[in-house]
């Protein structure tokens, strides 16, 4: 099966699939949320003591990009269950903030004001 074919939902499916197998349904949302903030601690390993610097961090994400990408699916894998455990539709749910991040921070003010422009619109919201 290609990857590239499947949705979202047969991914979600799958999860839930491997969950039920394993006894795994029912964690409680608090160890879950851990979960996913140990992940990205995971992630954020990999550019520790690297500068800021863009291009330098673009090297890093290169050189170690198998177990990037692995800790990048651990942290979707522990959202998706964090969701699917309390009933919150993702996609529905970016698709919300997305919209309301549109009238928080509109294009035309932040790309004029940068990141000034950024933390006064973050100020009166």
């Amino acid at each position: 099966m290609s990857n590239k074919n499947i949705t979202f939902e047969e991914v979600v499916k799958q999860l839930h699939f491997f969950r039920k197998e394993r006894d795994w349904l029912g964690l409680a949302p608090v160890d879950l949320a851990k979960s996913i903030v140990l992940e990205a601690a995971e992630l954020l390993e990999h550019y520790q003591w690297d500068s800021t610097d863009v291009e330098r961090n673009k090297s890093v994400a290169e050189k170690n990009k198998n177990e990037v990408a692995a800790e990048v699916a651990d942290i979707f894998i522990y959202l998706l269950e964090f969701c699917q455990e309390n009933d919150i539709d993702l996609l529905d749910s970016t698709l919300k903030k997305i919209k309301y991040n549109a009238k928080k921070y509109p294009a035309k003010d932040m790309k004029a004001g940068g990141h000034a422009a950024y933390e006064n619109a973050k100020k009166n919201h």
